[in-house]
């Protein structure tokens, strides 16, 4: 299906790492030019930087592992690693991505462990360049 970086969303007999939800986020860069005695106007400076933002799914019962799935998205975060999003075998938009944002749902746990088996992460991505 596709890839960021190590993460790799994938259906196999194995493995179903995937994502429930998705929403794109796109606008312009606007300046505000200030008018002696009347309403400012507005000015196109260009395009600003596309974003993605993506649910995913890992649950240890599909073959994923939540906790190690996390860590890469939290290393990629703090660390500032760039990649190409790769869909359907071809880079997204021709650009390469940064993680924005992740935030972690711990949706179920191992008995008696408390061990995560199932964590939805949404994460938000930006254009880089």
């Amino acid at each position: 299906m596709g890839n960021f970086g190590g993460l790799i969303c994938e259906v196999n007999p194995r493995r179903v790492a995937g994502y429930s939800e998705r929403k794109s986020t796109t606008s312009g860069r606007w300046a505000d030019n200030e008018v002696i005695k009347g309403k400012p106007v507005k000015e196109f400076n260009g395009p600003a930087l596309r974003g993605e933002e993506f649910t995913f799914i890992f649950d240890s019962a599909l073959g994923t592992d939540p906790a190690a799935d996390f860590a890469l998205i939290d290393a990629y975060a703090q660390e500032g690693r760039h990649f190409p999003f790769v869909w359907g075998g071809v880079p997204y938009r021709n650009r390469e991505w940064v993680i924005l944002e992740a935030e972690a749902e711990h949706t179920e746990y191992e008995p008696g462990t408390g061990i995560t088996t199932r964590m939805e992460v949404t994460v938000t991505l930006g254009e880089y360049n």
